[in-house]
């Protein structure tokens, strides 16, 4: 009878009833068939399982906001409704502005919970899709970090959550990290990051904030750099070596008849002149 007057009531105010259950396992199987926008769940029903049980297993299979209808307000009974994350609750005997408000709050918000879960779905998708490192750092934690830069850095993703940023990066980096920080820096910038058998990892690596739920939160990029600084090496070595031979080869020529250790002396001079503005 209360069902039906509430179904009447709920009617007047332009909502469709899509099906009326007095048990568990007939909310469950009418939320499965009739895939209603909403489910107003009494904590009270026949059968075995009562409205918090068939709420959870409603959230768990279908994602459907549930507003429990109750005329128990014990302690007990809410802080197991809490756990089935309701997205409001009812005590009867209740007026129809407040059955109204609060089902239109309860629309909004799992509409707003569903949409950010599909942002967030889609930044995994992206972040697991790149090429290169991405993590998310509040308050200088790893919040969250993508399967590449765990294998970058040779772990596995849960291992690195929760861990402080600085832990995963050389000690010899971190001053320099600091005064960028201060100074408001993003641009990228060189560092040196640590694997898990504690060896450093050459990057490069970009940090900017980032728009988040929590405030503080910073998005950073890394890129391995190890490919380029062997083929910087070896380019620096063939360039030496080259340099070396022509000016052995020119010496002779510029200063014939030179003590040994003055040529040798020159030749230092400009390889070490080359080295530092290669």
């Amino acid at each position: 009878i209360i069902a039906k007057d509430i179904g009447q009531r709920l009617e007047s105010m332009g909502y469709v009833i899509a099906d009326t259950g007095d048990n568990g396992a007939d909310a469950i199987e009418a939320a499965a068939a009739a895939a209603p926008d909403l489910v107003l769940m009494d904590l009270v029903l026949k059968g075995g399982m009562d409205g918090v049980a068939a709420a959870g297993a409603i959230r768990r299979q279908f994602d459907l906001p549930v507003i429990f209808l109750t005329a128990f307000g014990d302690r007990a009974t809410l802080e197991r409704a809490r756990v089935t994350e309701p997205h409001g609750y009812i005590l009867k005997p209740f007026e129809d502005r407040e059955l109204q408000v609060t089902i239109e709050i309860a629309l909004n918000r799992h509409q707003a919970e569903k949409a950010l879960r599909e942002s967030e779905e889609r930044f995994r998708m992206l972040a697991e899709s790149s090429f290169e490192g991405i993590l998310l750092y509040r308050e200088g934690v790893v919040v969250d970090l993508n399967t590449r830069l765990a294998r970058m850095l040779g772990h596995e993703t849960g291992d690195l959550k929760g861990k402080r940023l600085f832990d995963l990066i050389a000690p010899k980096c971190h001053e320099g990290i600091r005064k960028r920080i201060l100074a408001g820096d993003d641009s990228a910038f060189e560092l040196k990051m640590l694997r898990k058998d504690l060896s450093e990892l050459p990057t490069e690596a970009v940090a900017r904030p980032i728009r988040h739920r929590q405030p503080g939160t910073r998005v950073m990029v890394v890129r391995d750099l190890t490919l380029q600084k062997a083929a910087e090496r070896a380019m620096r070595r063939r360039a030496t070596s080259e340099l070396y031979g022509l000016v052995v080869s020119a010496l002779p020529l510029i200063t014939p008849g030179a003590h040994q250790q003055v040529r040798e002396d020159l030749i230092k001079m400009f390889s070490d002149r080359f080295d530092t503005f290669f």
